[in-house]
């Protein structure tokens, strides 16, 4: 009992000073994506060298919104508050989609992260149906992942997380589960900016084309053997049958 007492209170002490110093420190990196789209995969990769630690974390963006005015109407920031990673729902609220996250290592033996949300928001533009929301598990303990978003008109939106620790009560990795729901357009009055707006929201209907694959953008192993981290914007042309990766990797730690 004491063991486990001094486990959460370290826990919660570095919580704490992530929440008191959160406009004052930098995060370790960032992962975001551009105004105006959305997170549509969140992956981890580990190579050969990252085997029984925790992998190289990227994301996947693609479009909700183009057009000359999207930087005016999407806003996109980070939590007010650090993740507090109890097992209860965080995340971007309500009317809120996940535009990426800023990540803080907590533990540079297991390369364990903590995820903070940035969250975008465009009310006068889109709404979220609540009541089609769902929570889908993302990890298990160090093992790679991937999870995406098959239909555009879909983001994800709260997240929650909780510890995983090793035998000598180190964390060995935080798992997170995500919640997944529909996003729609909302009525609109006339307005001379609105028809300088396209909405992305149809369904993503590949039709005879091949699959989109951003996977293998960039490099494929930094130098000291580890994935690196990736932001792909990715773009697809149905009537072109073409897909453009824009692709930016980072490695870390090196």
């Amino acid at each position: 009992m004491f063991k486990t007492f001094q486990i959460n209170y370290f826990l919660n002490f570095i919580c704490f000073l992530i929440i008191l110093l959160k406009e004052n420190v930098y995060c370790d990196y960032s992962l975001e994506c551009n105004s105006g789209y959305r997170v549509s995969a969140i992956r981890r990769t580990n190579s050969d060298r990252q085997r029984g630690k925790v992998g190289s974390i990227s994301i996947e963006c693609q479009p909700l919104l183009i057009g000359s005015t999207i930087k005016e109407k999407v806003k996109c920031s980070p939590l007010n508050t650090a993740p507090q990673c109890n097992g209860q729902l965080e995340g971007c609220n309500n009317y809120q989609w996940l535009g990426g996250f800023n990540v803080f290592e907590l533990d540079n033996r297991t390369n364990a992260i903590l995820l903070d949300p940035i969250c975008c928001e465009s009310p006068d533009l889109l709404q979220i149906d609540q009541k089609s929301c769902v929570f889908e598990r993302l990890n298990f303990p160090k093992l790679p992942f991937e999870h995406s978003i098959s239909n555009a008109d879909f983001i994800y939106k709260g997240l929650n997380c909780w510890h995983q620790y090793n035998q000598d009560g180190t964390t060995a990795d935080l798992i997170f589960k995500i919640e997944i729901c529909q996003i729609k357009r909302k009525e609109l009055k006339n307005d001379e900016n609105n028809k300088k707006i396209n909405f992305l929201l149809d369904s993503s209907n590949l039709g005879k084309c091949p699959s989109c694959d951003c996977h293998n953008c960039g490099i494929n192993l930094c130098g000291n053997g580890d994935e690196p981290i990736r932001v792909v914007h990715k773009h697809f042309s149905k009537k072109r049958c073409a897909c453009d990766c824009i692709c930016r990797y980072e490695c870390i730690g090196q």
